[in-house]
């Protein structure tokens, strides 16, 4: 991946928990910045191989770059972004920045579907007494809503939020009983799931 692409250009490869950087000056060939961690014999005290500050004081000769200041440089992207830019910025070269481009944070995202379908329905009232038995007939109300889902401007928008209203048109019906006393049901409901979820 390149980071920085100027005079002095920086590259990146990363794969699982191994990261290296490269670098390249002019049209010369690309070379890593070398930088090693690791223990000796039984000793568990990590000793560092920081090599990559001296291939940069030599081969990004800028007077606002001294020894100094590499000391302290971290081998990390945001320390060696920042001493190739300070580098191109001095050698008055064009430069792009390529990390900026790359590092923009997550953003809320707002997904809305309209959705529409049919319910199929029936009801039995009842009670002890027989004559009040009645089966009201299937039929097939039609229901109407959306679902809108949001993630999350966090953790690569890994985080949702999902609601789905929805409305149930009504369920008409009557019938009468045995004694000729007639009963009739009218039904209709608003529906409001939420849901919160995660993607792996």
């Amino acid at each position: 991946m390149v980071l920085i692409e100027g005079e002095a250009s920086l590259y990146q490869y990363s794969e699982s928990n191994f990261l290296r950087f490269f670098y390249k000056k002019n049209t010369s060939e690309v070379k890593q910045l070398v930088f090693k961690s690791f223990t000796t014999g039984f000793s568990s005290t990590i000793k560092k191989n920081e090599y990559y500050k001296q291939q940069l004081l030599i081969n990004l000769n800028c007077e606002k770059i001294k020894a100094g200041k590499l000391k302290s440089l971290k081998y990390r992207k945001s320390d060696l972004v920042d001493i190739f830019t300070l580098y191109n910025t001095c050698a008055k070269s064009k430069m792009i920045n390529y990390s900026l481009k790359n590092s923009k944070k997550s953003k809320s995202i707002f997904k809305l579907n309209i959705k529409s379908g049919v319910n199929f329905s029936s009801f039995f009232l009842g009670n002890d007494i027989a004559i009040r038995n009645l089966s009201f007939e299937n039929k097939q109300p039609l229901r109407f809503g959306f679902e809108l889902e949001y993630l999350f401007p966090f953790n690569n928008n890994k985080w949702g939020l999902i609601i789905e209203p929805t409305y149930n048109s009504p369920y008409k019906d009557s019938k009468e009983d045995t004694i000729a006393r007639e009963t009739t049901i009218e039904y209709s409901s608003i529906e409001i799931p939420l849901g919160l979820f995660l993607f792996k």
